[in-house]
């Protein structure tokens, strides 16, 4: 309800045609002088007249389109965002439910699973992230990026069979493997498929709802596994075995659906060459007949990949210096979306509402689920009129700050209070704000930016291989943070926060000088950009100096 409501309030009006400015005075076609005229203009109007792009066309979010995009988030997104939560309330049911592998003939109360296989059931569904994401890539190229999310939900059924039905830890860590390899494959496809069947002012909004499909579930996830619900350690209850196949739904969903949604025009157009094809999609998607507009941007794009050197593998990332530019912006909004500090807040919100005066952790995780996606609801409508890079800024920008007031706030309770002292206090009520300010604005910039702007940096050629990188990236950081920093964080208390303080700083920095503003420009607009940085396209010339 909440996916078709957001649907619906992001169109924002019916097409209006942008026709190309025609002369004043049409001359005779069969003049010479003025066919000759015409061509020495067409030639040489690029160096004479600066490039105004024409304003992105005002789209409405078609019916086949808002199936499309659903059948991608609550398909696949979804079975990311479940999978990434589950494993945390019910950890005590899957303890008390397994029979004592270590020693058989004792009860299964003696030999739980031990808190090592514990990490490492949590740990690696990263690692499976990492070598899903791996292949993404090249297969979205082979047989096309909706194929490969039909066939991912072979993947996802795996998995979730091998925990739902496991007998022993090591079957269960194999499952959260599998699901990872799913979650890993996912992240790269959908931000691929959306970003290439949305219209540019439209392609933000609906690129958000990949981050709002994976915050929704997972708050559905802590919600379903409460002790109260799903999460029961009770001896003899199984319910977590039917929480941990939930995914199963959405792979069903996917599977209804998908198949009736069209392929991505640009995979059609540039990367197949069937012009036809792309054309009779775009008609589909956009409700309308007149497409010209979207099939010559992907002209130009097609141009300007067959003009440059062929992008084969990832060293022609560092050898070029109009991808590698881009491809670094990608990598440091993705470590951002995982280093930026949103651990952190997870890791401290029990205690953080402890000293608030809320005894129940539960409270707590849910409360940071609600708000994340909250905000990532507002960011749906946001993100086409303040703009990627203002929101990415302005997010970071204020975590650096709730930081240094979390870190504050944990510095002056620990020197003035002791464990035993109640700290319903001003203090406590600072950080129970400080960290939902910290959730609200990794929510608005972030928690969602980077997975739909990397796909804009690049024409399509590179755009596959660049979303893989930064996507293997964003799973490298996952992983490590899981597993370092809530040691680094209770080593370092009360100044672990502190840390975040200077990565985001240090993100926000880098992404000023270097970001660009992708909000209604075509990728070849965006990527021509990066060519004129760094020498390969001359410089345009202005009126004046023209003159």
């Amino acid at each position: 309800i909440i996916f078709l409501f957001a649907m619906h309030m992001a169109e924002v009006g019916d097409s209006v045609t942008v026709s190309e400015s025609q002369p004043l005075v049409s001359p005779k076609e069969g003049s010479p002088a003025v066919q000759r005229g015409r061509q020495e203009w067409e030639s040489n109007k690029e160096d004479v007249v600066p490039q105004v792009r024409r304003p992105a066309r005002k789209e409405r979010v078609t019916p086949i389109l808002a199936l499309s995009v659903a059948a991608a988030v609550i398909g696949s997104s979804t079975q990311f965002g479940f999978n990434s939560g589950v494993i945390n309330s019910p950890k005590q049911a899957i303890n008390n439910s397994f029979w004592g592998h270590a020693h058989p003939n004792e009860s299964r109360f003696d030999a739980p699973f031990t808190s090592t296989e514990m990490n490492v059931a949590v740990a690696i569904f990263a690692i499976g992230g990492m070598f899903g994401a791996l292949p993404a890539g090249p297969l979205a190229d082979l047989i096309g990026r909706k194929y490969v999310m039909l066939l991912n939900n072979i993947v996802i059924m795996i998995g979730v069979a091998l925990e739902s039905f496991a007998i022993h830890p090591f079957m269960f860590i194999a499952g959260r493997f599998v699901v990872g390899l799913n979650a890993g494959l996912n992240t790269v496809l959908v931000p691929l498929y959306i970003s290439e069947i949305s219209p540019v002012s439209l392609r933000g909004s609906l690129g958000v709802f990949h981050q709002m499909a994976i915050t929704s579930t997972i708050l559905l996830s802590q919600v379903l596994g409460l002790k109260e619900l799903l999460g029961r350690p009770d001896k003899d209850f199984y319910a977590w075995r039917i929480l941990f196949a939930f995914p199963v739904l959405f792979a069903v969903f996917q599977l209804l659906t998908l198949p009736w949604c069209p392929k991505s025009p640009r995979y059609l157009y540039i990367k197949l060459k069937r012009e036809i094809a792309a054309k009779n999609i775009l008609v589909r998607l956009r409700g309308r007949l007149d497409v010209k507009d979207e099939l010559r941007d992907m002209e130009d794009e097609c141009n300007a990949t067959g003009s440059s050197m062929k992008i084969r593998d990832l060293p022609q990332f560092f050898t070029r210096r109009s991808l590698r530019l881009p491809l670094l912006i990608g990598i440091v909004l993705h470590m951002s979306q995982q280093l930026s500090g949103i651990v952190g807040v997870l890791y401290y919100s029990t205690q953080i509402f402890e000293n608030a005066g809320v005894q129940n952790g539960d409270v707590a995780t849910v409360a940071v689920g609600v708000v994340l996606v909250i905000f990532t609801f507002i960011l749906v409508f946001l993100i086409e009129v303040v703009g990627r890079r203002s929101l990415m800024l302005f997010g970071l920008g204020g975590m650096a700050v709730f930081f240094a007031l979390l870190t504050s706030m944990f510095c002056f309770q620990d020197g003035f209070y002791s464990s035993s002292d109640i700290k319903v206090t001003a203090p406590g009520i600072l950080l129970v704000i400080s960290a939902l300010g910290i959730t609200a604005l990794f929510a608005l910039g972030p928690g969602a930016i980077p997975w739909l702007m990397v796909a804009e940096l690049f024409l399509q050629e590179a755009r596959p291989v660049a979303v893989t990188v930064a996507t293997i990236v964003n799973w490298t950081a996952n992983f490590a943070v899981g597993l370092t920093f809530p040691y680094i964080l209770k080593n370092l208390y009360p100044y672990g926060t502190a840390i975040f303080v200077v990565t985001c700083v240090l993100f926000w920095l880098y992404l000023y000088v270097y970001l660009p503003e992708t909000k209604g420009r075509s990728v070849e607009d965006v990527t021509e950009e990066f060519r004129r940085k760094v020498g390969e396209v001359p410089p345009r010339k202005t009126d004046r100096t023209a003159s």
